[in-house]
């Protein structure tokens, strides 16, 4: 019981961590097409809230 329970905790933290990761991908991609289109200010928003995220994640400091 105890291994079907680790089992399922470790899906659970699987599946978060790359719903996360599409997440910045995401957020990558909407400032990417906002900077195309010359939209820097909204752009520059997103960039604060990836780097945001980042610090949440612990993926950058």
């Amino acid at each position: 019981m105890e291994n079907k329970l680790d089992d399922i905790e470790r899906y659970v933290r699987r599946v978060s961590d790359r719903n996360d990761i599409v997440f910045l991908n995401q957020l990558s991609e909407l400032q990417r097409l906002l900077i195309k289109e010359e939209r820097y200010e909204e752009a520059d928003k997103i960039g604060k809230i990836i780097k945001d995220e980042e610090i949440k994640l612990g993926i950058r400091e």
